[in-house]
């Protein structure tokens, strides 16, 4: 397991150059995908062609369906890192218990988690936030006090929600939308809204300019019916646990 690569590597050889024949990488999907380690979902994401990518072919996806299932092998490595942040957890629990420290140093400890968290994730998806900017609202948003930045003072009103074990369970397709209702209320113009029943109904992706991106891997599905079909996946996929 020292040696996992992915299929991606796989297939250019031990020597990282020489490239396998579709069989030979075939052969070692197969062995992955019903390995006695492997976990398989239900999700089938919509991949890129990238062979008719390369040569400049269409838009390089395929209409067809994808016949290759979301799965991951769990190795030693995946183990101890469970193992890990079982024990961190534990850790971090026995340190802020009531006996151990005060709750206003416990509720400092939370609010500068949960600012970091939006910070960082808003860094991985190409949206600029201040990082003094959002600790302020952090700190305000149980109070009366509006934000004059609707979007992040919404997010975290879901973050601060869900910690204080508010939870919302996303059982049915309209769950999505509802939160994004929650989330965007009063920021965007009832034109901007999407234009399907609940979703877009038209092509989207995240990126610079009309080609797509050569290192893509997954483009989302161009019309509602699609997404429909996707996020009922996922929906199932979100409740086994």
């Amino acid at each position: 397991m020292a040696n996992y690569k992915l299929l991606s590597k796989f297939k250019y050889g031990a020597d990282g150059r020489t490239r396998l024949s579709n069989d030979a990488v075939e052969n070692e999907y197969q062995k992955r995908l019903n390995g006695y380690s492997t976990v398989i979902t239900n999700l089938y994401p919509r991949l890129v062609d990238k062979e008719k990518l390369e040569l400049g072919l269409a838009s390089g996806h395929s209409t067809s369906i994808n016949p290759y299932p979301i799965f991951w092998v769990v190795t030693p490595q995946h183990l101890q890192k469970i193992d890990e942040v079982h024990r961190l957890s534990t850790s971090i629990s026995a340190i802020t218990s009531r006996n151990n420290m005060p709750q206003v140093a416990v509720e400092s400890y939370l609010r500068s988690l949960l600012t970091n968290e939006i910070f960082f994730t808003n860094e991985i998806e190409g949206v600029h936030t201040n990082p003094e900017e959002i600790s302020t609202i952090v700190w305000d948003v149980d109070s009366e006090k509006k934000s004059s930045n609707r979007r992040l003072e919404s997010t975290i009103r879901q973050y601060t929600s869900a910690l204080g074990a508010k939870q919302q369970q996303i059982k049915t397709l309209a769950d999505f939308r509802n939160i994004y209702n929650q989330l965007l209320k009063d920021e965007i113009s009832d034109k901007d809204l999407p234009d399907g029943t609940l979703f877009r109904d038209s092509f989207v992706f995240i990126g610079k300019g009309s080609g797509i991106d050569k290192t893509a891997v997954h483009l989302p599905p161009e019309k509602e019916s699609e997404i429909n079909v996707a996020l009922t996946q996922l929906i199932s996929f979100m409740n086994d646990d």
